[in-house]
């Protein structure tokens, strides 16, 4: 009996130890569980359907942030008022669902106890008895809140990034449109430009340049910088762009066209301010007049001497006047180069924008390089490795021969008799230019009524000057009077008071322009270039015969 209770002991100890290693095992595999469920953010739950008790893994209580001795004291109901109500229904249609043999699925919101909404993603299944009878709904839920938000951020990077590449393929086509053509092809110089866009996001700004030809074969030379980057700077240059070239065709001086540019630019920005160059060249006699309004110096290379930069002109800034600026006025020679440019190319970060103007000179002397090649080869000598700022450039040399085919200057004694003369004149160069007859007759009567206001309505010097060149011929009359000539109401009864409306007539183009010590009237008539010989006339008299 002893022997058979001893047993009994034994075996019921062996019991209790395989109870216990199991138990063991069963809580290791437990922890196994819970540590590899906190690790994935995953955790597992059960709803009883016949008891209504959810239970779930550690770490299912900690994600909705619930005890089970609390949830098993106030039931499911504490669990469904933190659910966000737009989400209750959907969680209903995925139960009744799931009676149809479907898999639960679906993304709840809750509020946390912090009062913040995280987001869970529920996968689970209708289990049923031996009968089929629903018994029990099982499955796991992910807090995929983090996930979510990194989601959204991705989207919104790339979002932005797309709307920066979006907004930089228009800026860049603003700048394009707002930019004249590249090449220019001036009768009287010959012009290069180049503009390089900056490397910072914006990849736009208000650095311009331009080239407008003017009357009798003039030419003007702009290069200007809107402070500022981005959209809005391109746009206010447009603006000045556009509005430059309508002053430039009214033939005002290049102070008066920075002056009214500054009117300009304080009424469509009050925050933005400009600086531009703004250069008049006149192949007559190779003049070039210019006004600096706040921007860096012009710089000149002849063929004999080094570059220089020009500082005889130099006011504020325009949109910060009214202001009034001067000019300056300086013979250019044939070979002559004439730099403009914008502070994009002089100035880097760290460096005395002098030395920049320095190293620009340095790579002017001795370049022999083309003109069409010589804005580009500045910009990589003086940034080899970029810009962040815009950068423009405009290279413009004085021809070695001028394309001006014939000039001659008269001066013509303040008296009525000499209009006859006069007339006599230039009928004699209009045919030794081998100008066609028709053309000749009306440029004679041109330069008669010119003359005659001139005698009548202004006071000495009086001056006419003929010039021609290969498709056009230009008369113009200078005197000592600021006053400008007005074009009467035509009256065919009247002996006076009609000579402008035929000069008006008889013109291609015609006009009034300021001189240093008076003005000049002129008036051009285009002629077809095979008309004409390209043989220079003869010396004529300086006066009338």
């Amino acid at each position: 009996m002893f022997t058979r209770e001893l047993l009994a002991r034994i075996r019921s100890n062996l019991e209790l130890d395989r109870v216990r290693r199991l138990a063991a095992e069963l809580e290791k595999q437990r922890a196994l569980l819970d540590q590899a469920q906190r690790m994935a953010q995953v955790g597992s739950w059960e709803f009883d359907l016949s008891t209504q008790t959810l239970a779930g893994s550690d770490e299912f209580f900690r994600q909705i942030q619930l005890d089970p001795e609390g949830l098993q004291r106030n039931g499911i109901a504490r669990v469904i008022r933190r659910v966000h109500p737009g989400d209750i229904e959907q969680i209903d249609a995925a139960i009744a669902a799931a009676a149809d043999g479907e898999v639960i699925n679906f993304e709840v919101r809750m509020r946390t106890l912090e009062g913040q909404l995280r987001t869970y993603h529920t996968v689970g299944e209708l289990v049923r008895d031996a009968e089929g009878q629903p018994i029990r709904l099982r499955g796991s839920i992910q807090d995929i809140t983090d996930r979510i938000e990194a989601e959204q951020a991705a989207d919104r990077a790339a979002a932005e990034r797309e709307a920066a590449a979006r907004e930089s393929l228009i800026a860049e086509e603003l700048q394009r449109s707002l930019l004249p053509e590249r090449t220019f092809t001036p009768q009287q110089l010959r012009v290069a430009t180049h503009y390089q866009a900056g490397v910072d996001d914006a990849r736009v700004g208000g650095d311009w340049y331009d080239v407008i030809e003017l009357d009798r074969g003039r030419t003007a030379l702009v290069v200007g910088d809107v402070m500022g980057r981005g959209v809005r700077a391109a746009a206010v240059m447009g603006q000045l762009r556009a509005t430059i070239r309508a002053y430039a065709q009214l033939d005002l001086s290049p102070a008066r066209v920075l002056e009214y540019l500054d009117a300009t630019i304080r009424e469509i920005s009050e925050e933005k301010i400009a600086t531009c160059v703004y250069a008049v060249f006149d192949p007559e006699d190779r003049s070039l007049i210019y006004a600096n309004a706040g921007h860096l110096p012009p710089l000149v290379r002849s063929p004999s001497g080094p570059a220089r930069h020009l500082r005889g002109t130099f006011g504020p800034p325009l949109g910060t006047g009214p202001h009034e600026l001067s000019e300056t006025r300086l013979a250019l020679a044939a070979g002559d180069l004439l730099v403009l440019y914008t502070d994009g190319l002089v100035e880097q970060r760290g460096n005395d924008i002098e030395d920049g103007i320095r190293d620009l000179e340095s790579a002017l002397d001795g370049n022999t390089s083309r003109v069409e090649d010589l804005p580009l080869e500045l910009v990589e000598a003086l940034l080899p490795h970029g810009s962040d700022d815009d950068v423009a450039v405009l290279v413009a040399e004085v021809p070695s021969e001028s394309p001006q085919m014939g000039f001659v200057a008269l001066r013509v004694p303040p008296v009525a008799e000499s209009v006859t003369g006069v007339r006599g004149f230039a009928r004699d160069v209009l045919t030794s230019w081998d100008v066609p007859d028709q053309v000749v007759s009306d440029l004679t009567l041109v330069v008669s009524e010119l003359v005659t206001n001139a005698i009548l309505h202004s006071k000495p010097p009086l001056e006419l000057r003929l010039s021609r060149t290969s498709d056009r011929i230009v008369v113009a009359v200078h005197d000592g009077t600021n006053a400008v000539p007005r074009r009467l109401q035509a009256n065919l009864e009247a002996d006076h008071g009609r000579g402008l409306h035929l000069v008006s007539a008889i013109s291609d183009q015609w006009g009034v322009r300021p001189t240093e010590d008076g003005k000049s009237v002129w008036s051009e008539i285009v002629v077809d270039p095979a008309a004409m010989e390209p043989d220079l006339p003869a010396e004529f008299p300086s006066s009338p015969p």
